[in-house]
């Protein structure tokens, strides 16, 4: 039997000035596959990222895509997913390879640190064996 190996490394982004979304990484990212178990368990990785909000003065929408470095594979973008550790500003949400809304932020918000947990979801259908690496790249719009 050949090892799967799945190698995901993930590099946060964002402009970074001091009124707009900072985004911190608390931990690297690093998934080895060397068997069917662990290739179907889902992995989490706690506290993973934090989300620094700027204030708003206006609306505001939040969106995260997953950018891939080499070979893009949508199926796998799909299996990773975010959301909030310890504040519900916004549900758990599968990303993809387009931007995905993850929260509307309301006029007149304060700013807050929200910290994010990173699921990459288990394997239940075949994906080509290889090495994947990926960013997540967050922005924000206003309406």
């Amino acid at each position: 039997m050949i090892p799967l190996l799945l190698f995901l490394t993930p590099a946060m982004s964002a402009a970074q000035t001091p009124e707009s979304l900072q985004v911190v990484q608390n931990q690297d990212f690093l998934l080895s596959y060397t068997d069917i178990e662990e290739l179907a368990a889902d992995r989490v990785f706690k506290n993973a990222i934090t989300l620094r909000l700027p204030a708003n003065v206006s609306k505001s929408k939040l969106y995260c895509t997953v950018v891939f470095n080499g070979s893009a594979n949508e199926q796998l973008a799909q299996r990773i997913s975010i959301k909030p550790a310890s504040v519900v500003l916004f549900p758990e949400t599968s990303l993809s390879m387009q931007p995905r809304l993850l929260v509307e932020l309301p006029a007149n918000s304060a700013a807050q640190d929200v910290v994010c947990d990173l699921i990459v979801q288990g394997q239940q259908k075949r994906t080509a064996t290889g090495n994947y690496s990926f960013s997540l790249n967050f922005s924000t719009t206003l309406p």
